[in-house]
């Protein structure tokens, strides 16, 4: 996707291979629905048709005659594939909304709409497909936070670009423009995009206070509580 949306009429990877008239936003936007497609039925395939072909293959090997405890079909069931994998996917599409979504505005409901499917279909794995998982306890999503701060940092980059450098859309409000004049507009929007980032950032608290203020009074109470019982203790 990138190199069709900056590189493919500028650099010569594969012969002369141009965009038609050189208007790269409408293969841009072939190749983002090719991509999210092709991703979201490998996912619906590796989530609900290869476990439920196993299940069935599992049922047909088994005698008729012998009955199946619900130890055994826990052991006979797939393996957790854990957290990772899970966070994995969400940050894909995390990345498609966030890097192309002005080449391609109907990504952000098409991976609602998904992402729907998903919580479903995984609800239903965890409890009838694959083994229970084992406890794990984490404060945060760890790593994955920082993915995401890229991610957004980059959303900013490439959606400016995709405005000023691959969109035509510009030379309908500035028709004379010239190459320097689009690489200031791409300048002065990324500016001014990094700066309201920033700004949300710094304003929007990662936790209720609220919330946190009613925990700590109730952490107080519970300590002074406590402390009330061992005070009639000793008495």
């Amino acid at each position: 996707v990138i190199f069709v949306s900056f590189l493919v009429n500028r650099v010569s990877f594969f012969g002369d291979i141009k965009c038609p008239l050189w208007q790269c936003m409408p293969v841009v936007q072939v190749v983002l629905a090719l991509s999210f497609a092709l991703h979201c039925l490998f996912r619906l395939l590796r989530e609900n048709v290869i476990p439920y072909v196993v299940r069935k293959y599992n049922a047909s090997v088994t005698p008729l005659h012998s009955k199946v405890l619900p130890m055994e079909e826990q052991q006979q069931a797939l393996r957790f594939a854990g957290v990772i994998d899970l966070f994995g996917n969400l940050v894909f599409h995390f990345g498609f909304v966030a890097l192309f979504s002005v080449a391609f505005p109907l990504v952000p409901a098409l991976s609602l709409l998904m992402g729907l499917i998903n919580l479903r279909s995984l609800a239903s794995n965890l409890l009838t497909t694959t083994q229970r998982p084992p406890y794990q306890c984490a404060s945060d999503i760890g790593t994955w936070q920082v993915v995401l701060t890229i991610l957004s940092t980059m959303a900013v980059i490439t959606n400016t670009c995709l405005v000023g450098l691959t969109s035509r859309s510009i030379y309908f409000f500035y028709p004379s423009m010239s190459m320097v004049g689009r690489v200031w507009f791409i300048a002065i929007m990324e500016h001014a995009l990094f700066l309201a980032k920033v700004l949300l950032d710094n304003t929007i608290y990662p936790e209720d206070l609220n919330g946190r203020k009613a925990y700590q009074d109730k952490q107080d109470q519970m300590k002074k509580w406590l402390d009330e019982v061992e005070e009639h203790k000793d008495d």
